[in-house]
């Protein structure tokens, strides 16, 4: 018990980057529908818009599964 209540900073750290790193995982599929639609419907500045928040999302969620994968790694 000790070995863990030592390292509890690093893991409380870790947590919100695992819970976001996940969430951007959900994101994918629904991110993909419209950008399919804003196709399907022609319209370039929602395809634009849609795939520039993709990425976003797509940065956001690499970040924290590294942050994530350090602290455990750390952690470990």
């Amino acid at each position: 018990m000790s070995i863990v209540w030592e390292q509890k900073w690093t893991l409380i750290l870790a947590a919100p980057f695992m819970f976001i790193g996940g969430i951007t995982d959900f994101l994918f599929p629904n991110l993909i529908a419209k950008v399919i639609d804003a196709m399907k419907d022609q319209n370039k500045d929602l395809v634009y818009y849609n795939l520039k928040v993709w990425l976003v999302i797509i940065a956001i969620g690499a970040v924290a599964t590294m942050l994530n994968s350090y602290l455990f790694g750390l952690t470990s």
